[in-house]
């Protein structure tokens, strides 16, 4: 039997599905390292970190869409000649690709589990 909470006049939450939720897009997971130039299907929601490149030409992107391979930047770092490179953190949303370029750390950072 779901127990029901009542948070505000008239509407009520199953508790249950509340739980679910939690677990669904609760906290943060594991930090994951990955590597660049790589697809990935995100199995949750989750971030994309990466560090640029040292002097990398074309500069670091991070692209995320529902096809495989993903083709719209969401993210892009301009990187001038002979400079060192920067970050970059993007959203993804869960059964999405994701992959990055011109980056030489990558990590996947999940929410919520799979």
């Amino acid at each position: 039997m779901a127990v029901k909470t009542n948070w505000a006049a008239g509407h009520e939450v199953n508790a249950a599905d509340l739980n679910q939720n939690f677990k669904e897009c609760g906290p943060f997971g594991a930090w994951a390292s990955k590597s660049d130039n790589t697809v990935y299907q995100a199995d949750t929601d989750g971030f994309v970190v990466a560090y640029a490149n040292d002097k990398a030409s074309g500069g670091p992107a991070i692209y995320t869409d529902s096809s495989n391979p993903p083709t719209t930047i969401r993210t892009k770092s301009h990187t001038p000649a002979n400079a060192d490179g920067g970050g970059m953190i993007c959203p993804v949303k869960r059964g999405d690709y994701w992959k990055t370029v011109n980056c030489s750390t990558v990590f996947w950072m999940p929410v919520g589990t799979a």
